[in-house]
């Protein structure tokens, strides 16, 4: 059985989506956070821990980020997480 091409899946993962948008990943997974805290209206369900995003709405709101002529900028992101109260992914440093 052949694999579903990436156009015509109904749900694309984090890193699928980045690839068809040509977003980095991290770009993709902190809007899926701002989702996520209701900041954001990008479109993404979860499937326990899983980002899933739907392909027609991911299309979607490119077309309209596009034409609102929005500059994506990763630290303005990370600074609405912040600014979101959303935690640091990761393990905090220890502290020597």
């Amino acid at each position: 059985m052949e694999p579903i091409p990436v156009w015509k899946r109904a749900v694309l993962s984090a890193a699928e989506a980045a690839a068809f948008g040509n977003l980095s990943l991290q770009m993709v997974r902190c809007f899926c956070a701002l989702a996520m805290a209701g900041r954001s209206d990008f479109p993404v369900f979860y499937s326990g821990d899983t980002a899933k995003i739907p392909r027609a709405a991911f299309e979607k709101w490119l077309e309209e980020l596009g034409q609102d002529h929005k500059r994506l900028d990763l630290k303005l992101v990370r600074r609405m997480l912040a600014e979101a109260g959303m935690p640091k992914r990761g393990r905090p440093r220890k502290m020597i």
